[in-house]
């Protein structure tokens, strides 16, 4: 039976929340990737049987290139991605939309396929990235025009329009006019 002092176990507590973050894509500091990186060689060396793998190299490759991105930003552009990444769709909008396409596409089948959470938690991703890419290019639209201050929806409905102009397919056919 092993015993482990208040310390050690504090310590390696510190240490499984520090690579909880770390895994999760947190933005840390220099110092927290030194000492990340330092208690995996120390764990390394006392489990010998552990083998590094590439996608640990990555993550905190990643993660060293995320930090290095957060510090060039300004505190503009810092608190905008903040707002972004802690930014959501509600699951049960977004499974009560899926569920309303499914019905209309699948309206002549006598079974209809439910809605998972899965499929849900996909869509609000997907539907976060496309918002952010919409977002992204407004602000580039008024970059372009020299306006400051918020996006307005002439911005957006721009920004749609050049969007679905790059990529005609995203679109389909028969598709009702979103931002008119």
């Amino acid at each position: 039976m092993t015993h482990h002092s208040v310390s050690q176990d504090t310590e390696e507590d510190e240490n499984e929340k520090k690579m909880t973050v770390l895994q999760h894509g947190d933005v840390r500091t220099d110092d927290d990737l030194q000492e990340i990186t330092a208690d995996e060689d120390v764990d390394d060396e006392e489990d010998e049987e552990e083998v590094d793998s590439d996608e640990d190299k990555v993550e905190v490759s990643d993660s060293a290139s995320m930090l290095r991105m957060m510090q060039q930003l300004s505190e503009d552009d810092t608190r905008r991605h903040e707002q972004f990444r802690r930014s959501h769709f509600e699951r049960g909008a977004i499974k009560r939309c899926m569920a309303q396409a499914i019905q209309e596409c699948t309206a002549t089948e006598k079974r209809v396929p439910g809605v998972t959470n899965v499929m849900a938690i996909v869509m609000a991703g997907m539907t976060k990235v496309f918002v952010g890419e919409i977002t992204a290019e407004a602000r580039k639209i008024m970059e372009k025009n020299g306006e400051t201050g918020p996006i307005r929806p002439r911005h957006l409905r721009e920004a749609h329009r050049k969007y679905y102009k790059r990529r005609p397919l995203a679109r389909g056919r028969n598709m009702r006019r979103l931002l008119r």
